[in-house]
């Protein structure tokens, strides 16, 4: 008999899953090109057209790539490129945390038996919604994939409970979902620092967020939320030195387009006058192919972006949340729309008027410094939304993790 509890909570997320690709900012023509670069993306591709069985193909032809799970302790840890579970670990429990963390290894035999037991639930699952393109196709069964991979693992040795970052990546939606099926607490750490992401398709007994904005949304939500805290929060470095006595920088995201870069540094070099430009690229993402990037110099995106910010008098940036790092950090940020596949201004950081937008004609250093003087960017700008202090995180996360040793320390 199938277990129509364990379809309803799937169901739920590839719904999900389907609707956000679809009222994604990033159009699919633009996906289906990222995609077909990935080995996954290519396959899929290719098995499209024979349907749900087609999916299951692929799940069966990903057993040979061994992978692992992430533990710290008995929970499972999904982190995210900023290292958002890492960090609030890490503030917790001290330098040496990762003392505790290990990599788990998968039993292919266990993900096949998983797979073979679970088939008509996926099956039934993936017929509540229509799939329309192959994006939608790819997308959902990159989540079936790691679905069966998640609960091989629970169904011979359930965690505690699970860490992850929220967001719409597929593996951390089939953990989360595969933890709801299971009843296993999930604690989840918001990315975002200020936007206010849609609910998850399953349950959250505990989420992490920034700001005093995001905590009353998920109250409303009846989701427990606590605040992390931010490092530090400064004011707006002003008046912003010309690059002859100042340092700037640009803040890169993982699907920048390096030859519009390029050339957007090329026609800045000479309004500014500058000849290394601080470029920091998106965690992970390729540096050899920023290798074209005029009068700059590739920074290192291992160093943590607090020493990065501190090293700046004025800071370019793409699409990014770490825009709001840099005003924390006092840095002032132009932003800079069109090198990169999304839409303009994609958190609304300019249309909130807390970031000044760059424009050829009205970009100079005194139009800055205007901007960021102004009342009216003082009265959109509020950093008593976040918090320095990290009780709240230290609490919660030492209940959910138990008393370690007599090395914790706050912050």
């Amino acid at each position: 008999m199938i277990d129509s509890k364990k379809i309803e909570v799937l169901k739920k997320t590839i719904n999900f899953l389907v609707s956000e690709n679809r009222n994604s900012a990033l159009a699919s023509k633009d996906r289906l090109e990222i995609q077909n670069k990935k080995r996954f993306g290519k396959i899929l591709g290719f098995l499209y057209p024979f349907g749900f069985w087609g999916g299951i193909i692929y799940c069966l032809s990903a057993l040979w790539k061994g992978e692992t799970v992430t533990m710290f302790r008995d929970m499972i840890f999904e982190d995210h490129a900023s290292k958002v579970v890492h960090n609030s670990l890490k503030r917790t429990w001290g330098e040496n945390y990762d003392q505790d963390k290990s990599n788990l290894p998968l039993s292919r035999l266990k993900v096949l038996i998983t797979l073979l037991k679970n088939i008509f639930i996926v099956r039934r699952a993936y017929k509540s919604v229509k799939i329309d393109h192959v994006t939608e196709f790819v997308r959902v069964f990159r989540l079936v994939h790691f679905y069966f991979m998640r609960k091989a693992l629970f169904s011979s040795n359930p965690p505690a409970s699970v860490l992850f970052v929220r967001t719409n990546d597929p593996k951390r939606l089939a953990l989360g979902t595969v933890a709801e099926e299971y009843e296993i607490p999930s604690i989840a750490f918001t990315v975002d620092r200020v936007a206010l992401r849609k609910p998850a398709p399953f349950a959250i007994d505990t989420l992490l967020c920034w700001t005093m904005n995001q905590k009353k949304l998920a109250e409303e939500r009846n989701i427990p939320v606590i605040r992390m805290p931010v490092p530090s929060i400064k004011a707006i470095k002003l008046p912003v030195p010309n690059s002859n006595s100042g340092v700037y920088g640009l803040l890169l995201n993982a699907k920048c387009d390096p030859l519009m870069v390029a050339k957007w540094v090329e026609e800045i070099s000479s309004m500014y006058n500058i000849s290394s430009l601080q470029v920091r690229p998106h965690p992970g993402y390729a540096v050899e192919k920023l290798s074209i990037i005029p009068h700059s110099v590739i920074c290192d995106w291992h160093q943590p972006l607090e020493e990065y910010l501190d090293g700046l008098d004025l800071v370019f940036a793409l699409n990014t949340n770490s825009i709001i790092d840099a005003l924390l950090h006092g840095v002032p940020v132009v932003y800079v729309g069109g090198l990169d596949p999304y839409d303009y201004d994609l958190h609304r950081f300019v249309a909130d008027g807390i970031v000044f937008p760059y424009s050829p004609e009205n970009s100079s250093i005194k139009s800055i410094i205007k901007f960021y003087s102004s009342e009216p960017f003082k009265e959109m700008w509020n950093p008593k939304e976040f918090i320095t202090d990290n009780t709240e995180e230290y609490d919660v996360l030492t209940q959910l993790t138990g008393a370690m040793n007599d090395n914790i320390v706050k912050t």
